[in-house]
C-alpha cells in the first residue's frame, strides 16, 4: 500500500545533496566487492582516471593527512573553489557536535536509502546472538526472520510461525516481540501501522501515537480536518504530525536487502605486535586510482579545442571528487577501526573472552561524527584480525537511555539483572516488578516490559517458573 505522504517527503528530500556530497555518503556506504564494482564503472566512463600500478601509493594523498582534516571555514568554501570538490570533509554536511534537527532528517533519509551489504537475517541474528537466549528461542526466532519479506515485514500470523517453528503460540508471540525490538526499528511488523507504532514505542499516549493507531486510514484518504476534530487539535497541527510521521521508516528491511556475499573481503586489518594493535587499510581488495598526466597535460595544450578542454575540465572534477571520497571513506574506517582497537584490546590480545560495551553514540561523540554516520560506515565492512574476521558493527551496542539522560547498554542492563537473579532467595524467586524497582533506585528507569525482555535476553524464565526450577 502507497502512501503519499512518504512519497511527497521523498521528493524534497532528494534533492538536499549536492553531487560530491552524494557520492561522498554512497562511498562511504559501499563494501568493498560493490566499491570495486563502482570504481571499474567510473573507469571505463572517465578517462581521466587511471589505475595506479605504484604499490604503497595513496589514493590522493594520505587519507589522515590535513587534507582531510579541513576546517569549517574551508569546508565552507568548497562551493566557490572549483579546486576543492569532493574534498570537503565528512564533518561539513554531517553536522558538528551540535545537529540541525531539519538536515539531521535530511541526512537520515538518504542515509536510509543506501543499502547495506549485510543481510538481513545475519543482522538481526548478530543481535540475539548479543544476548543469552535459549536454543529454543533461536530456532523461533529463525523461523519468523525467515518469514520476512524485503520490507521487514512478517509475512505470516503468529498460528503459522507457532506452527513451523513447532512451539506455542504464547513462545512465539514472546519471541517476536522480541524481535520488534531490535533493529532497523520497525522490523518484524506485520502491517504498516504495526511498523510505525513499534517505532513510535516510546511515545505512547502522545498525539503521534494515537494518529497512527486510531486515525492511519483517515490519513491515507487526506482525511485531515475529521483527524483534527478527533484528536481535538488544529489541522495545521496534525500536518506537523504529519511532517514529524515522515521521518519513520515504513520500510526497515529495504535497507538490508542484499545478500551477505560468500567471499568476504576486509577493509581493516588488525595485526598484534609487541601487545599492541597495528591497525591498517586493506591495500589488496580496492584498486589504487590516480588523475591522467596525459589528459592533465591536455588541458594546456593550445592545439586542444575549447570543447574538448571543457569536457576534461568536468572529467577532472568528478575524478577529484571520486579520489577525495575514497581517503574519506578510507580515513573514517580507520579512524573507527583505532577506537575499536582501543576499546577492544583486551578481546584482541586473548586476555578477555568478551567484548567492552561501547556504543556508536559514544564514538561518534569522540570522532565528531554523527551516529549515523557511524552506523552507515561500517555496516558491511570487515575486519581481519589474529582472532578472525569479524563485522565491525558487532563491536558496538545499543544503548538504552536511563535516568537524568544517561545512556547504559542494553547488555549491562541485562547485566545487572543477571545478578539480581543469581542473588534471590531460590524458595522466592524475585518478581520482576520488584526488579524494577531495584533498577529504579539504581537511577536505571525502563518499562516493566522491558525488564521482561532483558530478563529473558539474560536467559531466565519469569519468577513463578524459576520457583518451580529451584
Amino acid at each position: 500500500m502507497e502512501h503519499a505522504f512518504f512519497q511527497s517527503q521523498t521528493m524534497r528530500q532528494e534533492q538536499t545533496l549536492a553531487p560530491h556530497q552524494l557520492l561522498s555518503l554512497e562511498i562511504l556506504s559501499l563494501p568493498v566487492m560493490e566499491l570495486q564494482q563502482k570504481i571499474n564503472e567510473e573507469l571505463a566512463l572517465n578517462p581521466t582516471l587511471e589505475l595506479d600500478k605504484a604499490l604503497g601509493e595513496n589514493l590522493a594523498g594520505d587519507p589522515l593527512s590535513e587534507s582531510t582534516e579541513m576546517t569549517s571555514e574551508a569546508m565552507n568554501a568548497v562551493d566557490k573553489d572549483e579546486s576543492l570538490i569532493g574534498m570537503v570533509q565528512l564533518e561539513s554536511y554531517y553536522g558538528d557536535s551540535a545537529f540541525n534537527p531539519d538536515q539531521d532528517k535530511k541526512r537520515q533519509h538518504y542515509f536510509d536509502s543506501l543499502s547495506c551489504e549485510q543481510d538481513l537475517s545475519s543482522f538481526l541474528l548478530s543481535q540475539i546472538h548479543q544476548g543469552e537466549i535459549s536454543d529454543e528461542d533461536i530456532e523461533i526466532a529463525n523461523v519468523i526472520i525467515a518469514l520476512l519479506n524485503d520490507r521487514g515485514y512478517l509475512n505470516a500470523s503468529i498460528e503459522e510461525v507457532a506452527f513451523n517453528a513447532m512451539c506455542p503460540l504464547k513462545d512465539a508471540s514472546r519471541v517476536l516481540e522480541l524481535l520488534q525490538t531490535f533493529d532497523p526499528p520497525g522490523i518484524a511488523a506485520r502491517d504498516l501501522r504495526e511498523c510505525l507504532l513499534i517505532q513510535l514505542k516510546n511515545e505512547k499516549g502522545s498525539l503521534i501515537y494515537r494518529l497512527v493507531d486510531k486515525h492511519l486510514e483517515k490519513l491515507e484518504k487526506n482525511k485531515i480536518k475529521e483527524i483534527a476534530r478527533s484528536l481535538k487539535i488544529s489541522p495545521i497541527e496534525v500536518q506537523d504530525l504529519i511532517e514529524y510521521l515522515q521521518r519513520l521508516n515504513p520500510a526497515p528491511g529495504l535497507a538490508y536487502s542484499n545478500k551477505r556475499p560468500d567471499f568476504i573481503s576486509p577493509d581493516i586489518i588488525f595485526e598484534l605486535k609487541d601487545d599492541e594493535i597495528e591497525v591498517t587499510s586493506s591495500k589488496d581488495f580496492v584498486p589504487r586510482l590516480r588523475l591522467s598526466e596525459n589528459f592533465m597535460n591536455m588541458l594546456e595544450d593550445p592545439k586542444v579545442e575549447a570543447e574538448t578542454k571543457t569536457y576534461l575540465r568536468e572529467k577532472l572534477a568528478e575524478s577529484r571528487s571520486l579520489l577525495a571520497s575514497l581517503d574519506l571513506r578510507e580515513s573514517t574506517l580507520l579512524r573507527i577501526s583505532r577506537l575499536v582497537a582501543r576499546d577492544q584490546k583486551s578481546f584482541f590480545t586473548g586476555k578477555s573472552s568478551s567484548l567492552q560495551p561501547v556504543t556508536m553514540r559514544e564514538i561518534s561523540g569522540e570522532l565528531e561524527l554523527h551516529e549515523t554516520t557511524i552506523s552507515r560506515a561500517v555496516a558491511g565492512k570487515y575486519l581481519d584480525s589474529p582472532k578472525g574476521i569479524f563485522p565491525l558493527r558487532d563491536f558496538f551496542n545499543h544503548a538504552v537511555k536511563v535516568n537524568e539522560g544517561e545512556e547504559m547498554t542494553a547488555e549491562g542492563i541485562q547485566e545487572i539483572i543477571r545478578e539480581i537473579i543469581n542473588d534471590e532467595d531460590p524458595e522466592k524467586p524475585i518478581s520482576d516488578g520488584k526488579i524494577l524497582t531495584q533498577l529504579e533506585e539504581m537511577g536505571i528507569n525502563i518499562a516493566r516490559r522491558t525488564v521482561a525482555k532483558y530478563r529473558e535476553a539474560a536467559g531466565f524464565s519469569a519468577a513463578s517458573k524459576r520457583k518451580m526450577i529451584f
